[in-house]
């Protein structure tokens, strides 16, 4: 018998029962429609926005395309690796050591 307030025996849960309860990781198509609907009929509000809200969306979006470029430059071999590209030393350094 269970009082108000007292746990329930988990003893008896074994991981594979618990297993859904605990699914952690990307979000359920339930919360992206939820968000999707609340984005789709959100009301109108109605609100002013100055040039400088302007000026700082464009300040936002210039940053992320910056950071972004600089990301890429930091990984580009191992992004031209990903995609099965050689860079031009490594082509030549090939083609110099086949000719001799």
């Amino acid at each position: 018998m269970t009082f108000v307030g007292e746990c329930p025996d988990m003893s008896k849960h074994t991981s594979e029962t618990l297993r859904p309860i605990a699914r952690r990781g990307r979000p359920s198509l339930v919360v992206l429609a939820i968000l999707a609907c609340g984005l789709l009929f959100a009301a109108p509000a109605h609100a002013y926005l100055d040039p400088g809200t302007g000026s700082t969306i464009l300040q936002l979006l210039l940053g992320g395309v910056a950071g972004s470029m600089v990301v890429l430059n930091l990984y580009w071999t191992r992004v031209k690796a990903f995609f099965g590209i050689s860079s031009d030393d490594e082509a030549g350094a090939e083609r110099s050591e086949t000719s001799e």
